[in-house]
């Protein structure tokens, strides 16, 4: 089940981070703020038997749509749950009209870069050291539509 993040589970999204992202895990004031004052901001978990096994948190301002943050609990990677997350954040972007998807990734991260190719994703460019620990990000782009501009844009491949 994917659900809108709500204030119970924030101790789970920091452990998440803690985990998953060490060198700038977000903490509990940054989830606060993507959850409750970021006007732009939608957090959603999918939980599998009663616990929070991913989450996505997803900016949507006016046509354009960004993933912030996508994450898959260790122990739950590799059962399609990252996937289920990429889907339901095309579908938000359908419903509020946007033309595109962008995210930024590891270079390193070859399994996420892997399903976002698969999902239509296109790399458009590196961002040198984006990391705090200096690894460079793709970022990458997906055409959603926004209705009457589907199919308009060439990213240069």
């Amino acid at each position: 089940m994917i659900r809108l993040a709500q204030e119970c589970d924030i101790p789970s999204l920091c452990n998440f981070e803690q985990i998953l992202f060490s060198t700038s895990p977000w903490d509990e004031k940054q989830w606060r703020y993507e959850i409750f004052e970021n006007m732009y901001s939608q957090v959603y978990v999918l939980i599998v038997e009663d616990e929070i096994v991913a989450y996505l948190d997803l900016w949507i301002t006016f046509e354009v749509a960004q993933i912030a943050k996508i994450a898959v609990n260790q122990v739950a990677q590799g059962q399609g749950y990252g996937k289920q997350l990429m889907e339901y954040a095309l579908l938000c972007c359908g419903k509020h009209a946007c033309e595109t998807l962008s995210l930024e990734v590891r270079v390193s991260n070859t399994r996420a870069i892997a399903l976002y190719e698969r999902m239509g994703f296109l790399k458009i460019t590196v961002r040198k050291q984006y990391y705090q620990d200096g690894e460079d990000a793709y970022l990458m782009m997906s055409v959603v539509g926004g209705g009457q501009n589907e199919g308009s844009f060439d990213f240069g491949n």
